[in-house]
């Protein structure tokens, strides 16, 4: 994500987080998933202890910046205003992101601070720009379907913010993870429904039971 600041903690690539799935026939799946890097609050002790001074006042300056992300992402979609404006200017927003990230990581308040301003006002430049050319804000199209809870699939996943901050009651999903849910279930479940529909003809999945003690009850008879 273009618009990521980094703590000296954190690392410039998105971490990859690898988590266990049950699948329909107790086989164990990997999902893979790109996290975007965000800024960690260094100045909260109980996540991450007591810091230098110099760190904590860092972290602070960066604080307004990371604010102005937030409404530039709900206005024009997440890390979105970048490819709305011309090349040039986003090219000096990309090295004023850069200095950011290298005074984080020299750990100067007044330098941080100074860079940070800059980063801000190179985000006020690329909104007025934007918006002289006539650019639109991320689609805002959300096509819901209510199930055991009810969703709501992004037309463009960039708009999640704005979303969010309208619908909270939605769960909301991308248009790629309904095709990577797809994909799973006809790798998946959609070749047992098949099998048990060669027995059963006229037979009707009405849900999937994913319950540890499903395959252990008693069998009445």
């Amino acid at each position: 994500m273009r618009h990521c600041r980094f703590s000296l903690a954190q690392s410039a690539e998105p971490a990859e987080v690898v988590y266990g799935l049950k699948g329909i026939a107790r086989e164990q799946h990997k999902m893979v998933i790109k996290m975007e890097s965000k800024r960690k609050k260094l100045h909260d002790v109980l996540l991450y202890g007591k810091q230098e001074i110099n760190i904590v006042m860092s972290d602070y300056a960066v604080g307004p910046f990371d604010e102005l992300v937030n409404q530039m992402d709900k206005k024009w979609g997440v890390d979105r205003l970048p490819d709305l404006v011309s090349v040039e200017t986003a090219q000096k927003y990309g090295s004023a992101i850069a200095k950011l990230n290298d005074a984080i990581a020299g750990g100067v308040p007044e330098v941080v601070a100074a860079r940070a301003q800059v980063c801000m006002r190179g985000l006020h430049a690329m909104d007025a720009e934007a918006t002289k050319l006539g650019a639109q804000g991320a689609c805002e199209d959300v096509w819901e379907f209510a199930g055991k809870k009810v969703y709501g699939i992004m037309r463009d996943h960039r708009s999640w913010k704005a979303v969010k901050e309208r619908r909270p009651d939605l769960k909301l999903v991308s248009v790629k993870e309904v095709v990577l849910a797809l994909e799973y279930y006809e790798q998946k479940i959609a070749k047992a429904v098949d099998e048990v529909k060669q027995v059963f003809p006229d037979a009707e999945v009405i849900a999937i039971n994913d319950d540890a003690n499903f395959y252990d009850e008693e069998i009445p008879f």
